[in-house]
């Protein structure tokens, strides 16, 4: 990829708690130097299987489009949001076919990786981190009432850690028939690590650890593997998904 190397690795586990994991994630690595890495990664809610059908439907259909579609720095956002709104419709209209998959659905984020920039859709309270130089950085925002209460200055970020509307989520793909993916661009720097991950780790583990493990490892399956342990170790409430790149 041009003069900057990338490596990247993703890892899902259950968690210690749930029987089933609800997560999905993809990593798509086209041929060519130039050619872009998709990082598709999913959160799915619903009772009866429904949350692990809604996030596999996501993740799938994204999938399918990133490995025929022809990609500019002009066109990712755009790309990236026809795709979350076509798999936010199929999603919606499969949960109305059958009374148990119905409210199903699912966090979404899908990340465009070029050689000196990333594109970034989001929808749901997965999340994006940069760690560039001494500090990380949340790219995107969570779409839950949470964030909502900490931006409006409610309740503080401590507060928010133990808060008990802490799982509720203003946005997913599925609920709704129409959803807006809030779109991100930024430029990458030789040195910087991105992190996609599921609340799964983010409830667990604080971003001052993640930091300090992503900052440590040499390599991102390591990482991975680290913070799914750490994520674990505190509990494992959740399904944990982590998707690492190292540029």
């Amino acid at each position: 990829m041009g003069s900057v190397k990338v490596k990247f690795s993703g890892i899902t586990n259950t968690g210690l708690v749930r029987e089933i994991n609800q997560d999905s994630f993809r990593i798509i690595e086209r041929k060519g130097s130039d050619a872009p890495v998709f990082l598709i990664l999913a959160d799915g809610m619903g009772g009866h299987n429904a949350g692990e059908l809604a996030s596999s439907l996501a993740v799938e259909y994204a999938a399918g489009k990133a490995e025929k579609a022809k990609i500019t720095k002009k066109n990712s956002p755009g790309f990236i949001t026809k795709t979350m709104n076509e798999a936010n419709a199929l999603i919606y209209e499969k949960a109305q076919e059958d009374i148990a998959h119905i409210g199903m659905g699912t966090t979404m984020i899908m990340a465009i990786v070029g050689k000196d920039e990333i594109s970034i859709g989001n929808v749901g309270d997965s999340r994006v981190y940069l760690i560039r130089g001494e500090e990380i950085k949340k790219i995107t925002t969570d779409h839950s009432l949470i964030e909502e209460l900490v931006n409006s200055g409610a309740i503080t970020k401590a507060e928010a850690e133990n808060h008990p509307s802490k799982n509720i989520i203003t946005k997913a793909l599925g609920s709704c028939s129409e959803v807006l993916a809030d779109i991100y661009n930024f430029k990458t720097e030789t040195g910087d690590k991105v992190l996609l991950c599921t609340d799964g780790l983010t409830n667990m583990v604080r971003e001052n650890e993640i930091y300090s493990i992503m900052k440590e490892t040499e390599n991102p399956e390591e990482s991975c593997r680290k913070l799914i342990e750490k994520a674990n170790e505190y509990g494992g409430e959740d399904n944990i998904t982590a998707i690492a790149v190292y540029f």
